[in-house]
């Protein structure tokens, strides 16, 4: 049975592979302009020669690119926290780490966007990384249950959007235009350096996530079970947070305050995926990355020569599947 499982996963996640290279490739060749395959193709073989160059090289491979790895980065992190929070409802942004990444990252664009733009994803870390401490400290406060936990990440996030909306308020218009734009979610003017920075860090927490993955089937166990199975659930819980916590603060650093993508992947990866976790973490992964192409996609041609930026798609699917969480997830 087990075996039969592990099959089925692996082929929807072969599948799921397969979808994400198609609609990337009809990304690349869709847009202002058309751009065929056997274009695309000679491109590749040798781009001095390509006509296409600098449409793909500057304007479309870098923002395809930078949404795999944004929507895998998010997808992960999402699923991470709901097996630490044993709760399906639990994300980046409904526990307000989205939110503290980002104030950091707002007040950077509105009061420090004359230093180097290079300092933006340190900053959303700190921000990310503040919000983190918050809950752990309520956390260690005493025996929280997960719930109430959620509800303050929702508090939090809620004093982290008042506090942003402050600060828009204060800045210079054009800052505040930039800033904007940014908090709505945008792939607009993604390069080359944005990929390689998050392919970096993503390369960089390879290390936690192989540690974490054995454990998390015991660690989505109530905590007396899971220490009675010989697991040290704070240092797990620990892991899981931080790791979460860099994904996605140098994820949406990097293509704005994407939301819900970190609620929506793990649910149909979970739905999907039956066996390992370390299938769900690819295949959560994997549907991060298909939902912000195809969200990008979408905001850059459908409503041309206007641009619409990717977060608003998202979050016109994501609101209404949150609602539908909440009216039907059995433990919340």
């Amino acid at each position: 049975m087990t075996e039969k499982i592990n099959k089925k996963d692996t082929f929807h996640l072969i599948i799921a592979l397969i979808f994400l290279v198609a609609i990337s490739i009809v990304s690349l060749m869709i847009g202002s302009s058309f751009i065929s395959l056997q274009r695309i193709l000679v491109y590749f073989v040798n781009p001095s020669e390509s006509i296409d160059q600098f449409t793909l090289e500057v304007l479309r491979i870098p923002r395809i690119t930078l949404a795999i790895l944004a929507g895998g980065a998010l997808g992960m992190s999402g699923l991470m926290l709901q097996n630490v929070l044993k709760n399906p409802i639990a994300s980046p942004d409904i526990m307000g780490i989205t939110g503290g990444a980002s104030l950091s990252a707002v007040f950077f664009i509105a009061f420090l966007s004359h230093l180097t733009i290079q300092l933006l994803p340190l900053f959303a870390v700190l921000g990310g990384t503040m919000a983190m401490v918050i809950l752990l400290l309520f956390q260690n406060k005493g025996q929280i249950k997960s719930t109430t936990l959620i509800i303050i990440g929702i508090s939090m996030q809620t004093l982290f959007i008042a506090l942003v909306q402050g600060l828009l308020i204060t800045t210079k218009q054009l800052s505040a235009a930039k800033a904007y734009t940014w908090l709505v979610g945008s792939l607009y003017g993604a390069t080359f350096t944005d990929t390689v920075i998050l392919g970096s860090v993503m390369i960089a927490v390879i290390p936690l996530i192989l540690l974490v993955i054995p454990k998390m089937k015991i660690s989505i166990l109530d905590d007396p079970i899971a220490i009675g199975l010989g697991l040290h659930v704070q240092r797990m819980k620990l892991i899981q947070l931080v790791t979460s916590t860099i994904l996605v603060s140098i994820a949406i650093s990097l293509v704005g305050n994407i939301s819900f993508v970190g609620l929506i992947a793990p649910h149909i990866a979970k739905s999907i995926i039956r066996g390992s976790y370390a299938k769900k973490l690819v295949m959560s992964a994997v549907i991060g990355a298909i939902s912000i192409v195809i969200a990008d996609l979408i905001g850059r041609t459908l409503f041309l020569p206007k641009e619409v930026p990717a977060g608003i798609f998202i979050a016109a699917f994501g609101a209404p599947f949150f609602i539908y969480l909440l009216l039907t997830a059995k433990k919340l």
